[in-house]
């Protein structure tokens, strides 16, 4: 059951970033896998070309860190194509709606 519960949270996270960058003006919305297990959304802004990988859980849980190794691979792959990295935490309700404003960290 915990794994299909981090399964909808991802897909739930993914729609509701997708949704947060076009309405914030970004365009060009791709989906970068960076492992087996993670991916990231890269998009073009005004100002910036962005690449944010996801991280999206229930409340009361709170947002777990990425690892040092897990931001070393997102600011790698941000690197090598000239991004802006980010770290976007988001909380979502017990029926997939956010609970709460992103939470956002730049790398």
């Amino acid at each position: 059951m915990g794994h299909l519960i981090v399964t909808l949270n991802k897909v739930a996270g993914e729609k509701h970033m997708k949704s947060w960058l076009a309405e914030n003006g970004y365009s060009s919305i791709i989906k970068e896998n960076l492992n087996s297990a993670d991916y990231a959304l890269i998009a073009t802004g005004q100002g910036e070309k962005i690449m944010v990988q996801v991280r999206a859980f229930t409340f009361p849980n709170k947002p777990v860190k990425l690892s040092e190794f897990e931001l070393d691979v997102l600011t790698g792959r941000a690197k090598k194509f000239k991004l802006v990295p980010y770290v976007a935490y988001i909380i979502l309700d017990e029926s997939s709606n956010l609970h709460d404003d992103i939470i956002w960290e730049r790398q």
